[in-house]
């Protein structure tokens, strides 16, 4: 199999790249992960994917042959709950989100330079939280789990404990939609 560029630090999308068995070197670099006020949740996911993948490719005199990037943002009522920026936000992110259903969404960006072609997908997921006492939020940030996730939690860490189902994809909360991403690869002729 071919070594896929992950243009993401992400331990989770290694993670899920390694349960596949894809080959992977990663090579992340920063890009602005602003959205918009009212921005569509399922076009943002999937531009700063696009993002991802082009800041990686501008690296190189020619590209590697396959670059994949990928992001994940919480929308609730319209919302989007971006990555919080303290512990502050993060304690209010799940204080709205606690009792609720909301939409997690992942989008993806896979290059192949052979071909020229950029291949773009998401993939939604409905996750319904408990109803959470202030101690429960205020345990959960002191683990810091929230850093660097969309929404401020992480659904195979401690915040499975407040999960009370979820509509989707599993791998798609994590950070990288498994069936999706193999689609897209089955589709563009990458060889397992």
């Amino acid at each position: 199999m071919e070594t896929i560029i992950l243009a993401s630090a992400s331990n989770r999308r290694q993670e899920i790249l390694q349960q596949m068995g894809v080959p992977y070197r990663i090579i992340s670099r920063p890009v602005d992960e602003t959205i918009e006020n009212g921005a569509d949740p399922r076009t943002a996911s999937v531009d700063l994917a696009r993002k991802k993948v082009d800041a990686v490719v501008r690296d190189f005199r020619s590209a590697p042959a396959w670059i994949l990037g990928a992001d994940t943002v919480v929308t609730l009522d319209g919302r989007i709950y971006g990555k919080p920026s303290d512990a502050e936000e993060a304690q209010g992110f799940l204080q709205e989100l606690a009792g609720n259903t909301h939409s997690v969404v992942t989008g993806i960006a896979l290059r192949n330079a052979r071909t020229g072609m950029i291949a773009s997908h998401f993939d939604e997921t409905q996750v319904t939280f408990s109803r959470l006492a202030a101690e429960e939020i205020t345990w959960y940030v002191q683990t810091n789990e929230w850093q660097g996730v969309a929404g401020g939690y992480r659904i195979q860490g401690r915040a499975a404990c407040f999960i009370e189902r979820i509509h989707g994809s599993y791998s798609t909360v994590m950070g990288l939609p498994i069936r999706t991403l193999y689609s897209i690869l089955r589709e563009n002729h990458y060889q397992f």
